[in-house]
């Protein structure tokens, strides 16, 4: 990809730009309050993360699997499955709320717990507030590597998601007087839930289009 630098470049900054200008309207209307102040150490930390994060799912989910699956299958399919799969392995565990003794263990525990980790698949607040925004956030990935027959635009999105996450949830807080469910299925209890986040990931989604449009339009 020739144009790799400009890809990644910006997919980061159009993901993690659009992602914090929504966390900054938070602020303003007081749903989040601040935190920690801004520690340029940690920035780092997040920073390595997110490259980590993007540059190994994306060579997994977007490289080897969406590749596999277009030999045998037509673009659209192949999308849908690869971007299904990614948004429902990020949900394969168990509620954090569980809390087994090991007098508690049977021989059936391991099928109550499988149970356990598809439950909230019946809720639709949590499909409309958790699982459409990653399988959004799939979708945009796929088509980015579609589009450009390259990892790196996804990349620079997929790591401008989680730079832009990380470090608002390490600056902000939800105040006490707010519930966790008051706000859904709209907003969620941070950046990456509910339908205003789900929206902003289709918003870059459609200005990452138009970009690339206008740049080989020019080349």
């Amino acid at each position: 990809n020739p144009f790799w630098k400009s890809h990644f470049l910006g997919g980061f900054f159009l993901a993690g730009g659009f992602l914090l200008a929504l966390g900054g309207a938070y602020l303003a209307l007081g749903i989040f309050e601040s935190e920690n102040r801004f520690d340029l150490r940690m920035a780092g930390k997040f920073m390595v993360t997110a490259l980590a994060v993007s540059l190994l799912e994306e060579w997994i989910f977007r490289g080897l699997l969406l590749d596999a699956v277009l030999r045998s299958s037509r673009t659209f399919i192949a999308l849908f499955f690869v971007t299904f799969f990614f948004a429902l392995v990020h949900f394969l565990k168990p509620p954090g709320i569980i809390d087994l003794n090991d007098a508690d263990v049977k021989i059936t525990t391991g099928f109550w717990m499988v149970g356990q980790i598809f439950i909230h698949f019946g809720n639709p607040v949590f499909i409309a507030a958790e699982f459409a925004t990653l399988f959004a956030v799939g979708w945009v990935l796929g088509w980015a590597r579609l589009r450009t027959s390259s990892l790196w635009l996804g990349i620079g999105l997929h790591s401008g998601w989680v730079f832009s996450y990380e470090l608002y949830r390490y600056h902000t807080f939800m105040p006490k007087r707010y519930s966790a469910e008051l706000f859904l299925p709209y907003i969620g209890t941070d950046l990456k839930s509910g339908l205003i986040p789900l929206a902003i990931v289709c918003l870059t989604g459609v200005v990452s289009a138009i970009w690339l449009y206008s740049r080989h339009r020019r080349h």
